[in-house]
């Protein structure tokens, strides 16, 4: 099967086809390619790996499938895997999860439960209004963002209607 691949206009904006993921740009010609790669695991670290599980148990909803070597597994999909490494870190990385319409519900839900900050935007964290409305790998999508344990800035997106 070929995937396209869309070329950034001048600019910095992905287009494909027919498609405009920011208004005001016109939509490119893609280059056709055979290969497509999607991640399979990251080695996430942390500095307080009880709360990093309890976060990403139960607040992302990712189930916990035991120890693998130095790592605590948790399975955040059918094909993808958090690998948590307790070999601390200053936070600051950004990972974007996407979830269906009722995940992000739920997931939103237990983010005001648990009185963790959130905002529409990554650099909004904190104002604790609503979701917000931005592109990522397949065009607009709802977004929430929040900080894990860690200070990592998590953000979650819904490509469903």
């Amino acid at each position: 099967m070929k995937r396209t691949v869309a070329p950034r206009t001048t600019l910095g904006i992905i287009a494909s086809g027919d498609t405009m993921h920011h208004s005001g740009y016109a939509p490119c010609e893609c280059e056709e390619v055979g290969l497509v790669a999607s991640l399979d695991h990251i080695i996430l670290k942390v500095n307080d790996l009880n709360a990093s599980v309890s976060f990403y148990n139960e607040v992302m909803g990712f189930s916990l499938e035991g120890m693998d070597g130095p790592f605590t597994v948790l399975r955040a999909g059918p094909n993808f895997q958090l690998q948590l490494a307790p070999w601390g870190t200053p936070g600051l990385e950004h990972y974007a999860f996407c979830v269906s319409k009722r995940e992000f519900q739920e997931i939103f839900e237990r983010i005001k439960s648990r009185g963790i900050a959130f905002g529409p935007t990554f650099d909004s964290v904190g104002v604790n209004t609503s979701p917000g409305q931005e592109s990522g790998a397949r065009g607009m999508a709802p977004t929430l963002y929040f900080n894990d344990p860690n200070k990592h800035l998590i953000e979650i997106r819904t490509y469903e209607r």
